[in-house]
């Protein structure tokens, strides 16, 4: 029986291990969220502008760039969001230098 007493060392050392882990996968993902970031600001920009110039090929390629560009990086960004939360949750705190990802 005494074997299998435990010390509680091992969970110590993977809570420990754990919790790095999902710090750096956190800020993995705060990073890929943020160039993503830019790159939506880029499409949506450039959207904009060919939509300004009023004609209508220019139109339909602002279109194309939003549907085929843009919803995908705005889904990716929004499951980014969700695993960052679910990280955050399963390490029990919210890392200080987390920002909201805001897009």
């Amino acid at each position: 029986m005494a074997a299998e007493k435990s010390t509680g060392k091992s969970r110590k050392k993977s809570a420990r291990k754990l919790s790095h882990s999902t710090l750096s996968i956190q800020l993995q993902l705060r990073a890929i969220a943020v160039e993503l970031r830019y790159a939506l600001s880029t499409i949506t920009v450039a959207a904009h502008a060919l939509r300004e110039q009023n004609s209508d090929i220019d139109a339909d390629v602002a279109l194309m760039l939003q549907r085929s560009t843009g919803e995908p990086l705005h889904a990716g960004l929004e499951r980014i969001e969700a695993l960052l939360g679910e990280l955050a949750g399963a390490d029990g705190k919210r890392s200080e230098d987390a920002e909201e990802c805001i897009h």
